[in-house]
């Protein structure tokens, strides 16, 4: 039973080129914010679309299977999509640049996707978005609520200037690592 089932290892193999993938992949650190909450929105439609989705196919009781339009979704996920269609997107561009009716309609949102999400969702949209991640946004307030609170302390005036006592500090340091291990060294003995 250990070697006969291919199915599991090749998706272990699978599973591992797309971990690998997932390293490999590229930060662009001046858009780094934009492709955080990007992601994020990403994973929220794609969680709804997922419930949608079962919802409308649903579940085949009879062999206790998803449905193969599911099986589909699990192999190709929405953010490796998107991906595939911003890669697409990106070569047309590339291999178009002389047409300027493309380019002048695509400059806009070729470095956002938030660009485009804000020309394209309606108000309404918006606010079932933010709605749906109410008790998120009410977290981070009560965690930014906390840093302004502990702000007073970290601000006093007796931590100006630590950095000027630093030097003082290490040879303190060094002489308790050596009164430790003494320590240890008398209480061995003593025991021993």
């Amino acid at each position: 039973w250990l070697g006969t089932n291919d199915d599991s290892s090749s998706i272990s193999d699978n599973e591992h080129e797309e971990t690998v993938a997932e390293k490999l992949t590229p930060v662009n650190m001046v858009h780094a914010e934009d492709t955080l909450i990007e992601r994020q929105s990403l994973s929220t439609l794609e969680f709804r679309v997922h419930h949608l989705e079962k919802s409308i196919f649903g579940f085949d009781t009879i062999s206790k299977r998803v449905s193969a339009h599911d099986k589909f979704k699990e192999q190709l996920t929405l953010l490796k999509r998107v991906d595939e269609i911003k890669k697409e997107f990106n070569t047309i561009i590339r291999d178009e640049a002389d047409d300027d009716q493309v380019s002048d309609l695509v400059s806009p949102f070729k470095d956002s996707a938030l660009a485009m999400e804000r020309v394209v969702l309606t108000p309404e949209a918006k606010a079932e978005i933010v709605c749906s991640s109410a008790e998120e946004l009410k977290l981070v307030a009560d965690n930014l609520g906390q840093i302004k609170d502990l702000q007073e302390s970290i601000d006093a005036p007796e931590f100006k200037g630590l950095d000027k006592l630093f030097p003082q500090v290490t040879p303190i340091e060094t002489g308790h690592v050596d009164q430790v291990a003494r320590a240890d060294e008398t209480s061995a003995h003593i025991t021993s």
